[in-house]
């Protein structure tokens, strides 16, 4: 095998190498975080979520999501709900396409079907 071959290889091993030890590293910190909340802390959690929801991790996502949705220690916020149901929704999470499909049947906002059966249809 070259020595190119070899090498590009490596550093392919390298990259995801790091990126599973990150995720790794990702996963625990939202479990400190859930554990967090369901022990009634609500400002590291959210801080916790925040930082990795904008990073793009969509259970952070989620989890912003529902606590602003239902008011789960922090102030309920429909606008904010349906912003980070969207993010995840956008990637394909399921469970996010259904919950932006439910809050467009006017949970929280402005009712509108078309919408709602378009994120009912992606869910399928």
């Amino acid at each position: 095998m070259p020595a190119l071959s070899i090498r590009f290889l490596f550093a392919v091993w390298l990259v995801l190498a790091g990126f599973l030890a990150m995720a790794g590293i990702g996963n625990e910190y939202l479990r400190v975080a859930a554990r967090a909340h369901r022990g009634g802390e609500t400002g590291e959690p959210v801080a916790i979520w925040k930082a990795w929801a904008v990073k793009g991790n969509i259970d952070a996502a989620y989890n912003l999501a529902v606590i602003q949705q239902y008011g789960d220690g922090v102030p309920l916020d429909y606008t904010a709900a349906m912003y980070w149901y969207r993010q995840p929704a956008e990637h394909g999470d399921k469970v996010s396409q259904y919950q932006t499909g439910l809050m467009y049947h006017g949970q929280g906002v402005v009712a509108d079907d078309a919408l709602a059966q378009r994120w009912f249809a992606m869910h399928r």
